[in-house]
């Protein structure tokens, strides 16, 4: 899975904005999950939980969210973690 933001620095009271894509690529082929859940789990630089939501990919794979980054959190220490089933993958 791969995670994208829409910059790569945030200021508390701002709206991260989350795009995921769920694939899975060889030397041959390329495939997409449909409509499979994930966690995506925002967490603080002390691996505090901060935000959480249920996410369902859609028939390309990919899912989008926001998170609104509340005050006093440091801009340069967010990070974001996916779960799907109980592998547990970090952004």
């Amino acid at each position: 899975m791969t995670l994208l933001t829409d910059r790569s620095l945030y200021r508390p009271g701002q709206t991260v904005y989350v795009k995921g894509i769920a694939y899975m690529q060889n030397r041959i082929q390329l495939m997409c999950f449909r409509t499979k859940e994930y966690t995506v789990t925002l967490l603080d630089v002390n691996n505090q939980e901060v935000g959480r939501k249920s996410v369902r990919t859609n028939e390309f794979g990919s899912f989008y969210h926001r998170f609104r980054i509340t005050f006093g959190l440091s801009e340069r220490n967010v990070f974001f973690e996916r779960r799907e089933e109980t592998n547990r993958l970090f952004g």
